[in-house]
């Protein structure tokens, strides 16, 4: 994998991702199969791959069934979504499912153009309606380039505002590796599951701003082991010479035979 970039992976299924296509069908069981395994480094590389060359559509495609894939990294279960908008079905790039909740993944390798978050509300709407739906669907915009200060403001001054986040793709790769760094600590399980309780409703829209948050807690505060040990390099400060012979000056015969048995000892 270590040689293995997206132009290869492209060119050995033929160059293009289509909707239905065989070549679709194999990418994707290639990412299902290998996404658990490959480094948090290898995957980034090729998504800044795919967003160096999004205006091919393979690349962009390519991006966005990566993006959807990651979810398996945080123990949602995946669905992949459309490339293209088809009738009778609800266009969303792919689902993340987790206990009561369903997240509908709009991946973009940019901000522009994004016209109105209206489209992806009108989905979240139209899915609450199926078979398929958890109790609760909300929806979240997975970001390639581009300031998202735009995309903020709409989520904010519309109805969708407690349905809809949004999260670079960038920060998302540090959840991921946040939820790594827990694992020692906590159970596989646990580790995702506190993670995957970020990306569902909180009352900041821009997730990544609490990603940045938490990366900083963690460097800044020790942990409790780290400060068990700081108190025991506290404790272990030498006795000083004075003070220890004004010690034993002051001990009874039989405390100086005690004293003498540990030394031996």
């Amino acid at each position: 994998m270590a040689t293995l970039n997206m132009k290869d992976i492209l060119n050995l299924l033929g160059g293009r991702l289509r909707d239905e296509a065989e070549e679709s069908r194999k990418f994707r069981e290639l990412l299902d199969s290998k996404i658990l395994e490959w480094d948090l480094q290898e995957i980034k590389s090729l998504i800044e791959e795919c967003l160096a060359q999004s205006k091919d559509p393979a690349y962009h495609n390519a991006f966005q069934d990566i993006i959807v894939s990651i979810g398996k990294r945080l123990g949602f279960d995946v669905s992949y979504g459309n490339y293209s908008g088809k009738r009778g079905v609800i266009g969303v790039d792919g689902i993340w499912k987790t206990g009561e909740y369903s997240i509908l993944l709009e991946v973009k390798s940019s901000v522009w153009p994004i016209e109105s978050i209206r489209q992806l509300g009108n989905y979240i709407s139209s899915y609450e309606k199926t078979e398929e739906s958890q109790k609760y669907v909300y929806g979240l915009y997975i970001l390639g380039k581009g300031d998202p200060s735009p995309l903020l403001e709409q989520i904010r001054g519309s109805d969708y505002r407690s349905k809809i986040r949004l999260i670079k793709y960038d920060d998302l790769l540090e959840l991921i590796k946040l939820a790594d760094k827990l694992e020692p600590a906590l159970e596989k399980e646990e580790a995702q599951t506190k993670i995957r309780q970020i990306l569902l409703p909180l009352e900041s829209i821009n997730i990544g701003n609490l990603v940045h948050l938490l990366l900083d807690l963690t460097s800044i505060t020790p942990t409790e082991e780290e400060e068990a040990e700081k108190e025991e390099k506290e404790e272990e400060v030498p006795w000083p010479p004075d003070d220890l012979q004004e010690y034993l000056r002051n001990c009874t015969r039989y405390q100086r035979v005690l004293l003498a048995a540990l030394v031996k000892a």
